[in-house]
């Protein structure tokens, strides 16, 4: 399936759904192998609750997605009137980015910030060591950047 629409992950989990929705055009590089990650988020599948019909867990795979380009820190985005800079953030996963929109001052952190929510590193991709140091980079890049607003994944 094609479409105009231009999409970003922050971290590998949502390129499965961002295939069957739209052509993605830009991710941050993924080193983890999403087979072991598919397997494990099986298995905790809701402590026991019945899978959908027709859902074969022993099948199940993320389908790969074909992205225009990797993005890495340092790297920008042009969004036609507004530009995104890529920061270099693992900890969620150990690829995952956030960006920085410095005309409005939104820092999009996606998963790896979670407002009163405990860091979640019960996903099969969490990277406790990347968390901190992360955590640190984004500490310095709000004030020093002018961030009023930071924009994170699911919570």
């Amino acid at each position: 399936m094609s479409s105009p629409i231009r999409t970003g992950t922050t971290s590998a989990p949502p390129t499965g759904g961002t295939r069957s929705a739209c052509t993605p055009t830009e991710k941050a590089s993924w080193r983890t192998t999403t087979p072991k990650m598919c397997g494990e988020v099986i298995q905790d599948w809701g402590d026991g609750l019945p899978f959908p019909p027709g859902f074969d867990p022993e099948g199940y795979t993320i389908p790969p997605a074909t992205f225009g380009r990797e993005v890495k820190e340092g790297d920008t985005i042009d969004l036609g009137g507004r530009t995104l800079r890529v920061w270099d953030t693992p900890g969620h996963s150990p690829c995952s980015i956030s960006l920085l929109d410095d005309r409005e001052g939104v820092l999009i952190t996606g998963d790896l910030v979670k407002p009163l929510q405990p860091l979640n590193l019960r996903v099969p991709t969490a990277v406790l060591s990347e968390y901190g140091p992360s955590l640190r980079k984004l500490e310095k890049v709000a004030p020093e950047n002018e961030v009023k607003w930071v924009c994170s994944g699911h919570t």
